[in-house]
């Protein structure tokens, strides 16, 4: 996932980058954009020293996608079908399932809370900085490292 975005603050080796909406990403809602919000900020980690103010290009591996998809979409639903099917093999009221399931979301959202901000400071995980724009001109990138 590559995104171009401006920074908004900066603090230690990262940087809070704010992402105007795509059109792609009306639907989605992964990186966690309200309805009705034009843009999204993501931290990320600053090693080319952009500053306040910066137009930056901001990448994520897609990899690093992936699982977080997985663990925010997939994993809930595979637990609460394991759930259900438990319940339902020891012959457990529809109340308590509903109950249970409810309970096991709110419980599993919580945890990934927590370990997202372990796991944000795992190289790899967090969005990174790539360029700096440094023209406003349409296709014209470039660069601030120096090799």
């Amino acid at each position: 996932m590559t995104e171009y975005g401006k920074v908004i603050g900066t603090e230690q080796n990262y940087a809070v980058v704010r992402v105007a909406r795509r059109e792609e990403c009306a639907k989605c809602g992964m990186c966690g954009m309200k309805k009705n919000a034009a843009n999204v900020d993501f931290k990320a980690t600053n090693d080319i020293g952009a500053k306040e103010g910066d137009s930056v290009v901001i990448s994520a591996e897609k990899n690093t996608v992936l699982l977080s998809s997985l663990l925010v979409f997939l994993a809930p639903l595979l637990l609460l079908a394991a759930e259900i099917g438990i319940c339902y093999a020891l012959n457990a009221e529809e109340v308590f399932i509903l109950l249970l399931c409810v309970g096991t979301l709110a419980l599993w959202f919580i945890i990934l809370a927590l370990v997202d901000k372990r796991i944000s400071k795992i190289r790899g995980f967090c969005p990174t900085i790539v360029k700096i724009i440094k023209n406003e001109e349409k296709g014209e990138v470039k660069d601030e490292q120096t090799d």
